[in-house]
C-alpha cells in the first residue's frame, strides 16, 4: 500500500462544526475537538481540519487514491468551492479535485 496525502481548502457555507457533525453521521470518529482543530478517522483515513470560513484539510491514509473519493464526495454536497491535492510518495501530485 502507499501512503498518500490530501492538502488542500474549503469554502463551505456552513461552520466547522456542522461539517464535522455530518461526518459523524457518516461514519467518521472524532478524535480530537477543540476551538481550532477538529481531528476525525474512518478506516485509514485521517482528517484534521482547522479554521472558520475558509478551511484548512490534511488528511493522510495509506491504500490506493479512490479510497479519498466518499470524502470528495461529501464536500460535494454542499455549495460552496474547495482545491485539494492529493500527493503520493515523494510529493508527487496524484490527483486534484477542484470545484
Amino acid at each position: 500500500m502507499q501512503a498518500y496525502r490530501l492538502l488542500g481548502t474549503a469554502n463551505l457555507p456552513l461552520e466547522r462544526d456542522s461539517i464535522v457533525s455530518q461526518l459523524v453521521l457518516t461514519g467518521w470518529n472524532l478524535l480530537i475537538h477543540s476551538e481550532d482543530e477538529d481531528v476525525l478517522k474512518k478506516g485509514r483515513i485521517q482528517l484534521n481540519l482547522q479554521g472558520e470560513g475558509t478551511l484548512l484539510l490534511d488528511a493522510s491514509f495509506k491504500g490506493k487514491p479512490e479510497d479519498i473519493s466518499e470524502l470528495v464526495s461529501c464536500f460535494d454536497k454542499h455549495s460552496g468551492h474547495y482545491a485539494l491535492d492529493l500527493f503520493g510518495d515523494s510529493a508527487r501530485l496524484v490527483r486534484r479535485f477542484i470545484k
